[in-house]
């Protein structure tokens, strides 16, 4: 059944469709949109898709699930109002079930044309998430029965075709109507919630680990593979959501490469002492390697994986594949927009009189819902960022407990400076002005992901304190695995504020707010500079922890 979408008087944030957002990495994708302040409506026709993947975003009050089938409900669509952004992820994940075939092939035309539309109808941005072994297809030279290969890869490779023919389609799109479109490649993406019923070998060993069974490996076990954790795929979608990049193809892959065998003997390590079985597999695909080119999307995009292969498949495998809680918290504000009546008693005495109280009456109505929150937003923007570079300061001053505490500070004064551009939105929308309202709102979302990466940059430093300071080795060590957590939340939360602040157009901005965007640009390069030396040297110290611990 169908969920109505819910109905709001004012639209007070960025809006995003996500197209298979009941899917793995929809989902994930979902709550990061809300985290960042978007409305979300997620579109999924349930195939392969589940309501269990989204149970914790459904009561939350800018996240809209609508079922519905692509290919079909073009009417559905059609009522969505407004939209900023479309992520297309419909199909993505059902390459690795035998009887999609058909109805893979159907999203990536039918649906991806309508998906299109939509965007073109609304000048939206245009976000197709498509697979990384769209190179792998071969084909029948003779007949239609094993038209993509023998009978045990007609799914795999039917998904490769059809991925194929949705890049074509959005490509013509961005040439013939110049829709601000843009390509993001995935492949081998894993993590709590992945779908463990598929027939790929990375799912398929995950789940053996998690069971505790033996590890079986088909074939030779030197077919190589980018395992690419979810929350490092997902920061590359939004980078290249939130950037300016019409046109453009990312390969959010991960360059930490593997063979079946290297990915077991991974797993036996996290998981236990699981014994590894090699069989042979008449059948098995045997791809060559896909012509990926990673550099240009490291170069372009500004995107690195953080999370480390052993790293990911640890937090898999200990974590249930389902009813997984969200991390990400909803940063979006709810707007209360109350109404008042005033009813007012005008004297007939003249004519004059009457003008000039409704002239002043008028006065005094522009003065209270326009310059004064139009001016509360600038005055309250330029504070959060000054208070975000006395805590940076403060940070760099060694000074932990003053800088997180400026930092939570300038978090609140952000968000009601978010507040209050959400009462002045609809005068932006009258005057023209949408490229100012979308460098304000890039602002603050730059500025949220700043102090946020600021912040968790002083948990990082007060937990290599706190190991410092342990005399026992398991606890200190444990304070350090703490510190690689945030650290890397930090280092994703900068880099995704270096992209937005990087994509904003300083002409753009509301006035007064250009030496703002300046200064975050500095704090944001300065805070990811000193995340990746922090990086560097923790990663070196839980190195020679791990070495020492595996020494005989």
């Amino acid at each position: 059944m169908t969920a109505e979408p819910k109905k709001s008087s004012a639209r007070g944030e960025l809006t995003a469709l996500v197209a298979g957002g009941a899917g793995f990495i929809g989902s994930y994708l979902c709550e990061a949109l809300l985290t960042q302040g978007y409305r979300v409506y997620c579109l999924d026709n349930l195939t392969s898709g589940s309501k269990e993947n989204i149970k914790d975003l459904l009561t939350k009050q800018n996240f809209h699930f609508v079922e519905a089938d692509i290919t079909t409900n073009v009417d559905v669509l059609a009522g969505f109002g407004v939209l900023d952004v479309v992520f297309h992820l419909a199909a993505l994940e059902e390459g690795a079930t035998s009887d999609l075939s058909l109805e893979t092939l159907l999203v990536n035309s039918a649906g991806t044309r309508n998906l299109l539309e939509l965007a073109k109808k609304f000048k939206s941005k245009f976000i197709l998430v498509s697979s990384g072994e769209i190179y792998q297809g071969s084909f029948s030279s003779n007949n239609f029965k094993n038209f993509f290969g023998g009978a045990g890869q007609e799914a795999t490779l039917t998904q490769h075709e059809a991925k194929r023919f949705a890049e074509a389609l959005t490509v013509e799109y961005f040439k013939k109507y110049q829709l601000p479109a843009s390509i993001v490649r995935v492949s081998d993406v894993y993590g709590p919630r992945m779908n463990l019923k598929t027939n790929s070998d990375l799912a398929r060993l995950i789940q053996a680990a998690q069971e505790k069974e033996k590890l079986v490996i088909k074939g030779d076990g030197l077919a190589t593979l980018n395992p690419t954790y979810i929350t490092d795929a997902v920061f590359g979608i939004l980078k290249a959501a939130q950037g300016n990049y019409p046109g453009e193809i990312f390969n959010v892959i991960s360059s930490e490469k593997t063979t079946l065998t290297g990915l077991a003997e991974t797993l036996r390590l996290v998981a236990g002492d699981l014994e590894i079985v090699h069989e042979d597999s008449a059948s098995k695909i045997d791809f060559p390697p896909s012509p990926l080119d990673l550099e240009s999307t490291r170069e372009r995009l500004k995107w690195t994986s953080k999370v480390s292969l052993a790293e990911g498949l640890s937090s898999t495998v200990q974590t249930s594949s389902q009813g997984v809680p969200a991390k990400m918290v909803d940063l979006a504000p709810e707007t209360k927009v109350s109404e008042t009546k005033e009813e007012r008693r005008v004297s007939h005495q003249s004519r004059n009189y009457l003008r000039v109280a409704i002239f002043c009456v008028s006065l005094l109505l522009i003065v209270f819902t326009t310059l004064i929150p139009l001016g509360s937003f600038i005055f309250q923007e330029r504070l959060a960022v000054d208070k975000l570079s006395s805590a940076y300061t403060n940070l760099e001053a060694d000074k932990r407990e003053e800088a997180a505490l400026l930092a939570d500070s300038a978090q609140k004064t952000n968000q009601s400076s978010q507040k209050s551009l959400n009462n002045v939105r609809w005068l932006f929308q009258i005057f023209g002005q949408r490229g100012a309202l979308r460098a304000d709102e890039q602002l603050l979302f730059g500025s949220e992901n700043t102090i946020v990466g600021v912040r968790l940059l002083a948990q990082v430093e007060k937990a290599i304190v706190e190991a410092a300071a342990e005399s026992d080795k398991e606890a200190a060590t444990s304070h350090l695995r703490e510190a690689k957590q945030y650290l890397d939340e930090a280092s994703q939360n900068l880099d995704l504020a270096g992209a937005n602040l990087e994509a904003i157009n300083k002409k753009s901005l509301t006035a007064f707010l250009g030496s703002s965007l300046d200064k975050l640009r500095q704090i944001d390069e300065k805070a990811a500079k000193n995340a990746l030396s922090t990086s560097t040297s923790l990663a070196a110290t839980l190195e020679k922890i791990e070495a020492a611990s595996t020494a005989p």
